[in-house]
């Protein structure tokens, strides 16, 4: 129920991440006054293996930088540290961690209980080059544990400046299929959701997956999009979803922000 009053009163919202992933996220826009609808087009699992994670964590002193991109990313990256009673060697291994933003930054330091050497101001990939650009890092490790499927532009760039780089996977990412008389689908195509939120570009990939061509084209026609930064944005774009609401901050506060100004302002 709309909290009368409250600058999303009378709005319907849509998120599409993960139900465990989406509580923050969820509580901001309801304390704002919007009704939300959970519908969670992906799903986080463990990857198909975990023999090169495992092997990484057993190597973990020979890294010089740890690098994570998601609180996912920790989480799983957790999970088998543990596993194979790694934590003492994690915390007195020398390699410095690097975190994409804050909210993985919090992960990293009550999960791993390591010191995050540094956070990019943009919370992109983009961005954790951008802060390493100053520093030598010509021939040191790099350990990347993180989605099977991932942009290749950090390690790339890595390697290009002469860091020896692993990637690993960590967890991967599922579309979730929901039936065809899925009463999702009846709010969106009947005009009943007022924007649809996407906090990763496999989101959006996710929803558009869901419709054929003229069934998407329909409800663009109806309902806002909003996203968090430039890369899901781009994804947006690219697959021809109208734009309405970019956050340049990547978080959930400050998506919801971005949302309040969006409609107050109409």
């Amino acid at each position: 129920m709309s909290i009368v009053g409250a600058p999303l009163s009378s709005r319907r919202i849509m998120i599409t991440r993960p139900d465990n992933q989406s509580g923050d996220f969820e509580f901001l826009l309801r304390e704002n006054g919007a009704e939300t609808v959970s519908f969670p087009l992906i799903s986080i699992a463990e990857p198909e293996s975990w023999d090169p994670l495992d092997k990484s964590i057993q190597r973990i002193g020979e890294y010089d930088w740890l690098v994570f991109t998601s609180v996912n990313g920790v989480s799983f990256f957790e999970q088998r540290v543990n596993f194979l009673d790694k934590k003492e060697d994690l915390l007195s291994s020398e390699c410095k961690v690097l975190s994409i933003g804050p909210v993985t930054s919090k992960a990293i330091k009550d999960s791993l209980q390591k010191k995050v050497f540094g956070c990019p101001q943009d919370y992109t990939s983009e961005g954790i080059v951008d802060f390493l650009k100053d520093m030598e890092i010509e021939g040191d490790s790099f350990l990347l544990p993180r989605a099977a499927v991932s942009r290749e532009f950090l390690p790339e760039e890595l390697k290009l400046r002469g860091a020896k780089v692993d990637v690993v996977p960590a967890y991967q990412t599922k579309f979730v299929k929901f039936p065809a008389n899925s009463p999702f689908f009846d709010l969106l195509y009947e005009g009943k959701i007022d924007m649809v939120t996407f906090l990763s570009s496999s989101t959006v990939n996710a929803f558009v997956n869901c419709f054929g061509e003229e069934e998407l084209k329909e409800i663009c026609e109806k309902i806002d999009f909003a996203c968090i930064g430039p890369i899901t944005a781009d994804t947006l774009i690219e697959k021809g979803l109208p734009l309405s609401v970019e956050s340049d901050v990547s978080t959930s506060a400050g998506l919801t922000n971005k949302i309040v100004e969006f409609y107050h302002g109409s």
